[in-house]
């Protein structure tokens, strides 16, 4: 790098706790900086970044999801299960994971549309279903 470049770079990723963390890369004059944000802080570059904590929820029967950001593990083994997403208006995130290895289904289901559909199946041990909406439908991620 010449003197007084500057290169920033940014990731962002949910570990296996559901701590959702943000970390930065900063490059300037060829010297690095990093610096991470995680849902119990906030980091200001530039402009204020803020993140919801994701809350951890284990299910065994139908359940309609509360939090704006919510990951479900679900154990169908007593029966089929239906989680329900939030209204896609609301600006949300789900992270729905079947836990068991019945032959039981877990259903992830929305008043709005999911990817066109109003339910997508999860059929086997540790399928999952990441979903975010866009204002108006959810959207598979």
């Amino acid at each position: 790098m010449e003197s007084n470049d500057f290169l920033y770079r940014q990731e962002s990723y949910i570990d296996s706790d559901g701590r959702f963390t943000l970390r930065f890369h900063e490059y300037l004059d060829g010297l690095r900086r990093d610096s991470d944000t995680n849902s119990d802080s906030i980091t200001t570059i530039e402009t204020t970044i803020t993140t919801d904590s994701i809350v951890i929820s284990n299910k065994s029967a139908n359940y309609t999801q509360t939090k704006k950001s919510e990951r479900i593990f679900v154990d169908a083994s007593g029966g089929d299960v239906t989680i329900t997403l939030l209204s896609a208006a609301s600006g949300t995130y789900c992270n729905v994971i079947k836990t068991d290895s019945s032959s039981n289904s877990v259903f992830v289901a929305s008043s709005d549309s999911l990817n066109g559909q109003a339910s997508q199946e999860l059929k086997y041990e540790d399928e999952s279903l990441e979903a975010g909406s866009s204002g108006t439908t959810w959207k598979v991620l």
